[in-house]
């Protein structure tokens, strides 16, 4: 009976940590994707062709980085909304900009659930099974990215189910501020060509990905380390394990897409070397 009554709890449904209003919200957020992406896909106007591929093929595409796009407008500023407000995510904030060690040891991996993250969560691991089920349409293959929303869709709601980790994943999501831009440019140069309009674009992204991936990098590093996953008495042995190997990896991946960044960056700015991204 009590199984029963926390399935039709609507509170429980949509703030619950358990694993069942986890997939729950989880399964509606892959639907919720899929809609999106079938109404921009029936409704986008025609996109132009490019030197290897046909309109339809170019739609196809735009409309999977429109629920990119989507998905990064609401997770981003949401999570950075709830870093700043909730008051144990400014808690550790303040520990962070002091650098203060005990501090963080003491809370930044034990810190009760943030109200926003059980709903953030969902939506972002929707998200991922959704893009996940599409890669095989996307403009390419990208290994890390399919490594990232993988990790992702497995580690999260453990993370969320066993109430740890809270800061990391909304700092984890609120990375997603920069995304938008990068699938805006591709827009740009699809329809307009690389022109100021692509520059600009191209800038705005290269900032926003440096402000909100890689300088806080020395903060969520420091709190990383600060959380001593490998020896919290109160984590289960395997979940320590999980913890550690898999909390360094987003800033991994931040690493190596900066270092992506600067190659096409010096792809564009040395064209006679090689040609124009």
């Amino acid at each position: 009976m009590e199984f029963i009554t926390s399935i039709v709890d609507m509170d429980n449904i949509i703030f619950g940590t358990e694993i069942i209003p986890i997939i729950i919200r989880t399964i509606f957020f892959v639907i919720f994707f899929d809609i999106q992406f079938r109404l921009i896909h029936l409704l986008w106007p025609t996109m132009p062709k490019s030197e290897k591929h046909t309109p339809d093929k170019m739609r196809l595409w735009w409309s999977i980085k429109c629920s990119n796009v989507l998905h990064a407008v609401i997770i981003g500023p949401v999570a950075t909304y709830a870093i700043f407000t909730d008051e144990k995510m400014v808690a550790i904030v303040t520990n962070l900009r002091e650098w203060d060690f005990p501090a963080i040891y003491e809370t930044i991996l034990m810190t009760q659930e943030s109200y926003f993250c059980p709903a953030l969560v969902t939506f972002s691991v929707g998200f991922f099974v959704w893009d996940l089920i599409y890669s095989k349409h996307a403009e390419s293959f990208e290994f890390l990215m399919v490594l990232h929303h993988v990790i992702s869709i497995l580690v999260w709601p453990i993370a969320l189910n066993n109430g740890l980790a809270n800061f990391f994943l909304l700092s984890f999501m609120a990375s997603e501020l920069s995304s938008p831009f990068i699938h805006v440019r591709w827009y740009i140069r699809s329809k307009y060509g690389q022109g100021m309009a692509w520059i600009l674009m191209t800038l705005i992204f290269i900032l926003a990905f440096i402000v909100v991936r890689i300088v806080v990098l020395p903060y969520i590093l420091f709190g990383l380390y600060g959380a001593q996953t490998w020896r919290h008495p109160e984590i289960p042995l395997w979940l320590q394990i999980l913890s550690t190997s898999t909390l360094y990896l987003p800033s991994l991946f931040n690493i190596w897409w900066m270092w992506f960044i600067i190659k096409m960056c010096m792809r564009f700015l040395c064209p006679s070397k090689k040609k124009k991204q």
